[in-house]
């Protein structure tokens, strides 16, 4: 309604997603991606709904929308966070991810009565990869979504999957992410 523009992933749009069933996958926040140049008004938007941020709080806005690729939100109760996202790694991580290919390729879903975008399958496989890669691979359940979402789609175009993820300098991050994923879990 403020005209920001959110794609859902992770967290519940990836338990629906990839898991069928929001009961399958725990997840401890809702992951919200938006166009870099909508995140100053998310961020306000999310200020205005009585929201504080949760994370990086009083780093100028310049440097942490120049520096970072997140943020961590939460509700005046304390038991809602919200993990605002305008990039899936830090500038630092060299990823070249085509964010308004993107968006083109988003997808509307029906969730909880309403409709929600998420990234394509053959997006989030990759969106997923990097995230796990940015953290070392340090949870099982990350190299679980992997596999589940591999499972969910067989109909993944795999051409597609290494041609974007080569395009966006992350092959050797999404190699691994379906390595562990077959090799730990059969997918």
């Amino acid at each position: 309604a403020a005209g920001v523009s959110a794609l859902a992933y992770k967290g519940p749009a990836l338990a629906l997603e990839a898991y069928g069933d929001l009961g399958l996958r725990p997840s401890l926040d809702l992951d919200l991606l938006v166009r870099p140049a909508q995140a100053a008004p998310a961020r306000r938007l999310l200020a205005a709904l009585g929201y504080r941020p949760a994370s990086l709080e009083g780093m100028p806005e310049d440097v942490l929308l120049g520096t970072q690729c997140e943020q961590a939100w939460v509700d005046p109760a304390g038991t809602l966070f919200v993990d605002l996202h305008w990039g899936v790694a830090p500038p630092s991580f060299s990823a070249a991810v085509d964010l308004e290919g993107l968006w083109r390729r988003t997808r509307r879903v029906p969730w909880m009565g309403r409709e929600i975008a998420l990234p394509s399958p053959e997006d989030l496989l990759i969106l997923l990869c990097i995230h796990g890669g940015k953290h070392c691979w340090s949870r099982l359940l990350w190299i679980c979504d992997v596999a589940e979402l591999v499972r969910a789609h067989p109909g993944l175009d795999w051409s597609v999957v290494e041609a974007r993820a080569s395009a966006w300098g992350v092959r050797r991050l999404l190699d691994l992410g379906v390595a562990l994923a077959r090799d730990l879990l059969d997918a």
